[in-house]
């Protein structure tokens, strides 16, 4: 029998998940048990156990934890019954039912039409959608394009005083040419790393400091830093692993931002279509200026706003792991509403989307971002407030 059908393994990482310490090696290979049914008899007593546990306790606003119970396994709560399990379900179950699982968030201000699509049905989708991966396009200094995802390991170009080099799946390194006398600040040579939408890459720069890429984002640097200072210029959303260099302070340079950093760990997002960039410090010290001409310095833990106009906001206490969800390969959604969702997987699946009325409400959950859409959606169908439609890649959501 596999490990990851063994009921007795099935039991521990479902306990670990209930208690919120799994890994996301082991938040996936629960899944794939999940999705494989082997056992689903031990998968529902350890979801009824979860479902008492859960049934005792003051939860996050608003769940009606009955209904989305019976939505999901076609019974009330009542241990002596077994359910039928549908794989996607079941899968989008544990994250629904378990520790910090999805459900919907209703103000009580807030009205909304009940659903007319059962949540428990196919959300509407014909052929599947896979997850985003390692994909992305290099823009050399000449102009030319080279598809990073379709070529293969080894030397890819001289730029500069650079040798460009992709180590391995996705992953790109520049390293300085021994051979090569360092030329002048006036002469730097510059690239552009941009990934498409369903993409993220990862770049080693040529002082060493480590970039991850989101999907739709592009990143211009030169391939070496011979002047007084290390800039890049970042759209998009990337994270940060800077190699400390007193002489040489490093910057990243947005649409309406400048952050400055000696050695720090940090995450910068800086997408046009979210209204705001958000500069979140993991550790180290980053300093942040706006359009507007305001400074502010952050200390670890923390997260400065910047608006359109320029205006920065200091976050003293922000999610820390909702800004760096996607940095761990997670969708993390922690009273978060629903356009602000289907703009993360537009970026991530690729795909369009439309809404039939417009549509309120929040959302908390944790699913993992190597998940086809169709488990996605339907994690967020068994809420019951909405479903959704998908035609070739475009996704439309009903209320």
């Amino acid at each position: 029998m596999s490990r990851d059908s063994h009921p007795e393994r099935l039991q521990l990482l479902l306990e670990k998940f209930a208690a919120n310490r799994c890994s996301q090696e082991e938040l996936l290979e629960l899944m794939r048990a999940v999705e494989q049914g082997t056992h689903d008899e031990a998968l529902h007593h350890a979801l009824m156990d979860a479902w008492e546990r859960l049934s005792g306790t003051d939860e996050e606003p608003s769940l009606n934890k009955e209904a989305i119970f019976r939505q999901v396994v076609g019974t009330a709560p009542v241990r002596r019954e077994r359910p039928v399990w549908g794989r996607a379900a079941a899968a989008a179950a544990i994250i629904l039912l378990l520790g910090g699982g999805v459900f919907w968030y209703v103000r009580r201000d807030q009205r909304l039409p009940a659903a007319n699509v059962a949540a428990t049905r196919s959300p509407g989708v014909k052929r599947d959608v896979a997850p985003g991966g390692n994909k992305a396009i290099l823009t050399l200094s000449d102009g030319t394009d080279i598809v990073l995802d379709s070529v293969r390991e080894g030397r890819l170009s001289q730029q500069g005083n650079a040798e460009v080099t992709k180590t391995g799946k996705g992953q790109l390194a520049y390293r300085t040419a021994a051979s090569h006398e360092v030329r002048a600040a006036s002469e730097l040579v510059y690239n552009k790393i941009t990934t498409p939408r369903g993409g993220q890459y990862k770049v080693t720069l040529p002082d060493g400091s480590k970039v991850w890429l989101n999907a739709a984002s592009s990143l211009r640097f030169p391939t070496a830093f011979t002047g007084d200072d290390r800039t890049v210029e970042l759209s998009g959303e990337a994270y940060f692993e800077i190699e400390k260099d007193k002489r040489k302070p490093f910057y990243v340079q947005t649409g309406h931002t400048k952050v400055a950093v000696l050695g720090t760990s940090f995450n910068v997002m800086a997408y046009e279509e979210e209204g705001v960039i958000r500069t979140t410090l993991l550790d180290g010290a980053v300093q942040v200026t706006g359009t507007s001409g305001a400074v502010m310095r952050l200390s670890p833990g923390q997260q400065v706003q910047c608006w359109n106009d320029g205006a920065l906001k200091l976050v003293k206490d922000p999610n820390m792991e909702e800004a760096m969800a996607w940095k761990n390969d997670l969708f993390y959604f922690h009273g978060t509403n629903i356009q602000t969702i289907m703009r993360q997987l537009a970026r991530w699946y690729d795909i369009d989307v439309t809404y039939s009325v417009a549509v309120n409400g929040r959302f908390y959950a944790k699913i993992p971002r190597n998940t086809n859409l169709s488990i996605v959606l339907r994690a967020l169908a068994l809420t019951n407030k909405l479903n959704f439609t998908q035609e070739g890649r475009t996704v439309t959501v009903i209320p």
